[in-house]
This record gives C-alpha cells, structure tokens and sequence, in this order.
C-alpha cells in the first residue's frame, strides 16, 4: 500500500475511532477496533450489493403502432407472475427492468398451439416481425428479493 492511501485510511479510521469516544485509550485496542471498523464500513455495502439483485423495480412497455401502448410500472415479481398487456395486444415491448420476462401471445400467460413465448432479458427490446401473433400477456423470471424493491407499488 503506498504511503498516501495508507494516509488516508489512517485518517479515516482515527475520524471513526474519534467519533466512537475512544480517542484516549486508542493504541492500547489498535487491533480490535480496526477490526470493527472493517466490518462495519463492509458490511452496509454486502446489504446493499444484495438489495439490488433481482429487482423488478422499472417498468415493462407494449406499444403497437401509433395508438396502443401498455405501460406495466413496477411489475409484480414471482416465478411466473403473469401481467396482461389489456384489451389490446401488442407487438413490440421494452423491457426497462432489472429481470427477465417471458412474452405470451396468450392471455393469463398461455401460449396457443403454434405460438411460442418470447424470452425477453433484462433492458432489453423485442418486436413480433417475422413471427405470427401479437403478444398479451408477460411472465416475470426468477423468484423476489427477500424484501421487496417497491414496497408501495400497486400489482397488475
């Protein structure tokens, strides 16, 4: 470690040790608190790395020409939750959240005899060219964080 960034955690560490109350008696417990401070400035940081995994926070958007567009904020997410796009299908969808879907060209999820789902990943776009059938429904990927990302959003 070079001498200014082992400056500056030295720094760090008496600003923590300082506002802890331990100024006096720091060199006696160096160690210890070192220790402490390591795990406390690691451990907010591994809680919010796996906050943030899996998250269905964002929002999935159809649209079909100029006048159909579905948009679906915050989708519920389960393993197969399924959300309609409405009354009317689209063919094209933007993916703006932080999972996978499925596409269905079924309402409730099904998918009719000879028209396949769609995997759409993450922050991703798809178009129905090529392929028969306009998409109704999508499934979400993947099971929920342990608490949820959007705790006030309203389900589909």
């Amino acid at each position: 470690m070079d001498a200014p960034a082992r400056g500056a955690g030295r720094a760090l560490f008496d600003f923590v040790a300082y506002l802890a109350g331990k100024g006096a008696e720091r060199e006696s417990s160096m160690r210890v608190r070192r220790s402490l401070v390591a795990l406390s400035a690691a451990a907010p940081l591994a809680l919010a790395a796996s906050g943030c995994s899996d998250s269905s926070a964002g929002q999935v958007v159809g649209t079909r020409g100029a006048f159909v567009r579905s948009v679906v904020q915050n989708p519920s997410q389960g393993n197969g939750h399924c959300h309609s796009f409405g009354p009317r299908p689209v063919d094209s969808v933007v993916n703006n959240t932080g999972v996978d879907i499925w596409l269905h060209k079924g309402a409730n999820c099904h998918d009719p005899e000879g028209l396949p789902s769609f995997y759409l990943p993450s922050t991703q776009s798809a178009k129905t060219v090529g392929t028969v059938g306009l998409w109704r429904s999508f499934s979400t990927v993947g099971w929920p964080p342990p608490v949820p990302p959007n705790v006030n959003a309203s389900d589909d």
